[in-house]
């Protein structure tokens, strides 16, 4: 947080999904697993909800649909909502592989890295450690870039290895790399639906600018639970009241920080707006804290920030 040094853990996506899935265990949920979802239709008293397992096709019916299924959500589409335009989507390509750093000692906690290349600009490799010798490793950028400048991903995270290693960085060739298309929140689609809601990718909330989204689908849940507390599981009106009332209160709370997300990332675009926003944070703590809350919080974009980053670029004239 502000004023405080930035620190956090990272974690495989796969163990926190099982930490989660293991929580909602303890506190009664059924946990369904090695089904999909196919499609749902309205009923009288909520929705059926048809699931593929195997061959097999079965129903549940439930009061309220929720969408939490990612950026390639079935739920979504099943609710008329279309796929996200290309000017508010990226993609990213991940990896894991050993990495490690001659230059530090083997107490030292190696930092996240994002590294902002000019062929990739808005977009951006990283490192994140996730222990002592594997680090989470990758590239992203909007999906419009991909296509004007016809990149290839496979590429992109060669050539960044490559880069990494040139710095001195010893790097072993990243394994299995995974790609993930992005719907981010430059645009947010309808939330809530007739006895349905989407939340996290499915919503595409997204951050713009750093493409992480876990968090915001995370905060979601919790909001849509809170709102829907003292909801009977059967008035439909009710129902239909609170599904808006998390609607707008989510889009309260975020507007403003996907708003200056969205604007930063645009500025990311062009390199000399790029250039200049990296040394002002190299040089100036407080533009290197506002940044990263930025793409790891829920910090908005400030005026004083915006003045300090150009008072430095005068200075570099």
């Amino acid at each position: 947080m502000a004023g405080r040094d930035l620190a956090g853990f990272v974690l495989p996506r796969e163990k926190l999904d099982a930490r989660l899935v293991d929580e909602a265990r303890k506190l009664g949920v059924d946990v369904w697993e090695g089904a999909s979802y196919q499609s749902s239709k309205l009923t009288g008293d909520g929705r059926t909800c048809f699931f593929k397992e195997g061959v097999r096709v079965s129903s549940v019916e439930t009061a309220l649909l929720v969408g939490a299924d990612g950026a390639y959500s079935r739920v979504r589409r099943d609710l008329g909502v279309g796929r996200q335009d290309d000017r508010y989507s990226s993609i990213a390509m991940r990896s894991y592989a050993k990495f490690s750093d001659p230059r530090r000692t083997p107490q030292e906690i190696l930092p996240l890295r994002l590294d902002f290349g000019k062929r990739m600009l808005p977009g951006y490799g990283w490192v994140f450690p996730v222990s002592n010798e594997v680090v989470n490793l990758g590239v992203g950028l909007p999906v419009s870039v991909l296509r004007e400048k016809s990149l290839n991903l496979h590429v992109l995270l060669k050539s960044y290895t490559a880069d990494l290693r040139a710095r001195g960085f010893s790097l072993e060739d990243p394994g299995g790399g995974s790609a993930h298309h992005l719907p981010h929140a430059g645009k947010i689609p309808p939330m809530s639906h007739p006895r349905a809601v989407l939340i996290g990718d499915a919503a595409a909330t997204i951050n713009p600018l750093s493409g992480e989204g876990i968090a915001y689908g995370m905060v979601a849940a919790e909001m849509l639970a809170d709102t829907l507390g003292d909801w009977n599981g059967i008035d439909h009106a009710a129902l239909r009241i609170g599904l808006q009332t998390f609607e707008r209160r989510f889009r309260r709370r975020f507007r403003l920080h996907f708003a200056s997300c969205t604007v930063a990332n645009m500025m990311m675009g062009h390199e000399k707006w790029a250039e200049t926003v990296i040394r002002a944070a190299a040089r100036d703590r407080h533009v290197m804290s506002a940044t990263t809350l930025m793409l790891f919080d829920e910090r908005r974009m400030y005026v004083s920030t915006g003045l300090r980053i150009l008072a430095h670029a005068a200075r570099t004239r």
